[in-house]
């Protein structure tokens, strides 16, 4: 993957997204929560496309402050959960819905490789802040 990124755990980034997705409908674990919340700060304003993040799983586990070796043993459920979990937006009597996620990859050796959906694209790429 050529335009693979390793994730900047940065608690000060900010995220900006479109208000359908905030006002959207959506359901989710705090885990799931965070780890879309991190995938989302990792959007520069001029990206025109979405990156495909590396993350490692030490690093998260104390990004999120919980122990390593339970996020070892969830990854695999918290990410095929995310790639179920959908986005439902609504706008009068028209809608939509679609994924959070389109890629969730684990090397076996401590690095999950994950991207965003393509379809919530217009929803956070390119906004004004």
């Amino acid at each position: 993957m050529k335009d693979t990124k390793v994730i900047d755990y940065n608690k000060n980034h900010y995220t900006v997204m479109a208000n359908n997705i905030i006002r959207g409908k959506q359901s989710m674990t705090l885990q799931e929560a965070r780890l879309i919340r991190l995938l989302i700060t990792q959007i520069a304003k001029d990206d025109k496309d979405f990156k495909t993040y590396k993350v490692n799983i030490q690093e998260l586990a104390r990004f999120l402050e919980i122990p390593d070796n339970n996020l070892y043993r969830d990854i695999r459920n918290i990410c095929q959960s995310l790639m179920s979990r959908t986005i439902k937006i609504q706008n009068g009597n028209q809608w939509k819905i679609f994924q959070w996620l389109q890629l969730a990859e684990y090397d076996g050796h401590g690095t999950v490789t994950l991207m965003l959906s393509n379809q919530i694209a217009p929803y956070l790429l390119q906004l004004n802040a």
